[in-house]
């Protein structure tokens, strides 16, 4: 299929993808949330390590408080801060959350998940195994997860065991959820189920279910979807919170943290593996939006010093150029 331009520009970069398989190894140094690798440290900090008393960086870290300090260390922190703070959200009442945990390597941010290697698909569903796992600690509720299709559940519940965290269904069982579940997680809905997650929320919130959205992608560039399905997917989509959101695009990352703001960050190039904080919102910042926060951010006063070191700020001007594509081709999908 075609090529999304944040994959064409990784491409021409020499960006490297994911290794194949489902371990959670690292994969690719300096990329932001690669598969399972540091994604603020590159290689310099290993999966499961901590990022502060681990020597010299570590206590500068400390002793040197950053605004990129919230976001994650690796994929199992991600993981860890999502489950954080969906419980928070559960603690304050919240019925429908949406998380959202995307990695480059799996991700195209127009398309959804690309999926373009033997095992790709797996590792998703790693990641919403390892998430539930951490809801079930912190909350020690009964969490039932909803798979897209039956074949998926059967799969992962032979593959996986009688675990006792989360129980199995999928979208187009007979009754996918039971009045007795305490939380429904339905895993990686696309636009397909649609109809069948609008189902499952009713059903949720009638008897008192919260429902959390897990790396949802129902609302797409899809061509030829009708304007009322359109509509649909965004009146249902906006009874939702999102509680957790890391969505990074070539250069940097828009993040949010509930109840905190949205963030966007961009590399530092001063500081290899680090982020600036260029803006923060209380709505979601995309397309032209976040197009023109990294050109006020890049067309900010400059120094005869700074100009002289134009080099410094070809990346940052890669990002911009990055966008205004990615704007361009979210509009063609649109029309």
């Amino acid at each position: 299929r075609g090529q999304g331009p944040e994959r064409r520009l990784r491409r021409r970069r020499g960006g490297s993808r994911a290794q194949k398989g489902g371990s959670l190894q690292g994969v690719e140094p300096n990329k932001f949330l690669s598969y399972g690798l540091s994604c603020r440290f590159g290689a310099r900090t290993s999966l499961g390590s901590s990022r502060r008393g681990a020597g010299p960086e570590g206590d500068l870290d400390a002793a040197s408080p950053r605004d990129d300090d919230v976001l994650p260390n690796s994929l199992d922190d991600c993981l860890l801060r999502s489950a954080m703070a969906s419980a928070s959200g559960l603690s304050q009442g919240l019925g429908r959350m949406v998380v959202e945990v995307f990695v480059p390597e799996l991700f195209d941010p127009l398309s959804g998940a690309m999926m373009a290697n033997e095992g790709d698909q797996m590792k998703y569903w790693d990641m919403t195994r390892a998430y539930c796992q951490r809801m079930n600690s912190l909350t020690e509720k009964r969490v039932r997860v909803v798979y897209p299709d039956a074949g998926v559940a059967a799969m992962l519940a032979q593959q996986w065991g009688g675990t006792g965290d989360f129980q199995f269904s999928s979208l187009n069982d007979r009754r996918p959820i039971e009045e007795d579940d305490d939380l429904i997680v339905i895993a990686c809905p696309d636009p397909q189920g649609v109809e069948a997650v609008i189902s499952i929320a009713r059903k949720a919130e009638e008897s008192m279910i919260p429902v959390i959205l897990f790396n949802p992608r129902l609302a797409s560039g899809d061509v030829g979807i009708g304007l009322a399905i359109r509509r649909l997917r965004r009146d249902f989509l906006s009874t939702f919170q999102i509680i957790y959101a890391l969505r990074p695009f070539e250069g940097g990352a828009v993040f949010k943290q509930y109840p905190d703001l949205w963030k966007v960050f961009v590399a530092d190039p001063e500081n290899v593996g680090r982020f600036k904080l260029i803006n923060e919102s209380i709505n979601r910042p995309g397309g032209e939006q976040l197009a023109d926060i990294i050109e006020v951010y890049l067309d900010g006063p400059k120094s005869g010093e700074d100009i002289a070191k134009g080099a410094m700020a070809n990346p940052l001007d890669e990002i911009a150029k990055f966008i205004r594509e990615l704007q361009k081709f979210a509009k063609q999908l649109s029309q």
